[in-house]
């Protein structure tokens, strides 16, 4: 009979391994010999290598991930290996962020070789750690097992939603650690010098293992415990930020249709949308549903209060497209002064109480920044005023037409789009060139003068 070892509680185990007990060998038997296949128990002990000395947040959060997984699931005790000796980690169950091998049928996961350039998907460029490498393998089981121990989620149809949520999971948690231990940065620059994130920084998780480090790295005892230490902080922290995830992708994910309607039913140049205060996701909905930034406004509808948040400048958390009016103007402006309740002091998000008072302060906010950037268009384009070699005056921005004046705001419907010809792309993500090209023009213009001026001296002193 032969005797199969039955390592595939991973749906990507080792290479089996099998003992022969009577029969002789193989080779001996006829193929009429009944083979018998059984499963011997798994081990009750998984272990788990890394390298020794200093630890960073990758190889503490792909341990916890799996200690997670084997200790809810299935049971079993975790047992960590921190060496560099290539014979001690080589012994272990599963082998992560070193080795110098990514060989996930022999429970390998490393991402310092150095063609390694595997990426999670196709959507992202980063090159994944070793905790994105055990994501990828061992995501789906981890989720699962997050889902059926989580009393509000052991309802959840898991098998239809599984990669959606794996996936989303990702994006929003682990692809920061694999960033940040790859050296990308968080900002970017792109070629119009907007600041982009490239990735979400929703763990404050990163820096703080890294303090868990002792002064001496090599102290194989102190570092040890270090590491189980940084391992459970890490381990409290997922517990809550991979359901909070699972929640946040559900609600996306039912609310996505909702913003989709909302956009489609909008006047085609109204700056807003208007939204239940309980639509969750809205930013991320709107970056792939409006794209071109036409909608400026959300306004959403509670029960005590109607609140008006300004919608961001593409990949900047903390910046607005376009700044509400502050209290102290808006208090001057609005028709119902006593509607209007409070106004951050950043000017984000402000307070109504009434949506007619919350539509009212997005259309003054509209008609008076957009006054401001075009009276900073004029002050600017007088500085590059000159006159040509006929005598007549030159203006480069002539070009631009004169904003319409807005209609009253009486004559504007509490739901209808804001009446006015001028077009909203004024305060697209671009207008803050204007500025930038003005500029550039007047050095063009002022060296084009001097080449002329030089010229001129040339051929009367010559003549």
């Amino acid at each position: 009979m032969v005797t199969i070892s039955d390592d595939s509680f991973l749906s990507e185990g080792r290479d089996n391994r099998y003992t022969e007990s009577g029969g002789g060998s193989g080779s001996e038997r006829g193929s009429d010999d009944l083979i018998m296949v059984e499963k011997l128990p798994e081990p009750t002990i998984m272990t788990i290598a890394t390298h020794n000395g200093r630890f960073h947040a990758d190889d503490v959060i792909a341990f916890t991930l799996l200690r997670t997984l084997f200790t809810m699931r299935d049971k079993k005790k975790v047992k960590l290996v921190r060496s560099n000796v290539e014979s001690i980690y080589n012994q272990a169950d599963i082998v992560i962020d070193i080795g110098e091998e990514y060989n996930p049928h022999c429970r390998r996961f490393d991402h310092h070789q150095l063609d390694f350039k595997s990426t999670y998907d196709s959507t992202t460029d980063v090159t994944m750690s070793s905790t994105g490498l055990i994501w990828k393998h061992f995501g789906h089981d981890i989720v699962s097992t997050y889902c059926m121990k989580t009393h509000e989620l052991k309802h959840l149809d898991y098998e239809g939603l599984s990669q959606y949520l794996v996936t989303e999971l990702y994006h929003t948690l682990i692809k920061e650690i694999d960033a940040n231990d790859n050296g990308v940065p968080l900002l970017n620059i792109d070629g119009d010098h907007h600041k982009l994130l490239n990735y979400i920084p929703n763990l404050s998780l990163l820096e703080t293992i890294r303090t868990f480090n002792s002064d001496d790295v090599f102290d194989d005892d102190t570092q040890y415990k270090r590491f189980m230490a940084a391992s459970q902080l890490a381990s409290n922290l997922l517990d809550i930020q991979i359901i909070y995830r699972i929640k946040i992708a559900l609600q996306y994910r039912d609310n996505f249709s909702s913003i989709k309607d909302a956009i489609a039913s909008k006047h085609i140049d109204s700056p807003y949308i208007v939204l239940d205060y309980n639509i969750h996701n809205i930013r991320k909905s709107l970056k792939k549903l409006d794209p071109g930034y036409t909608v400026k406004f959300m306004i959403l509808a509670n029960d005590g209060y109607i609140e008006i948040r300004a919608r961001n400048k593409p990949g900047q958390y903390f910046k607005s497209m376009i700044d509400i009016l502050p209290y102290h103007r808006l208090i001057q402006l609005l028709s119902v002064p006593s509607k209007l309740i409070s106004v951050h002091k950043n000017m984000f998000m402000a307070r109504a109480k009434d949506i007619t008072t919350a539509i009212e302060i997005v259309e003054l906010t509209i008609r008076c920044r957009q006054k401001e950037l075009m009276d900073k268009i004029e002050t600017e384009s007088q500085q590059v005023k000159m006159l040509d070699n006929g005598g007549r005056t030159y203006d480069p921005v002539a070009d631009i037409h004169p904003v319409s004046p807005l209609s009253p705001l009486s004559t504007l419907s509490p739901l209808s789009p804001l009446s006015t010809s001028t077009p909203l792309s004024t305060f697209d993500i671009k207008a803050d060139k204007s500025s930038s090209k003005l500029q550039t023009f007047s050095v063009f213009i002022t060296a084009t003068a001097a080449v002329a001026g030089v010229y001129y001296w040339f051929t009367t002193r010559n003549s």
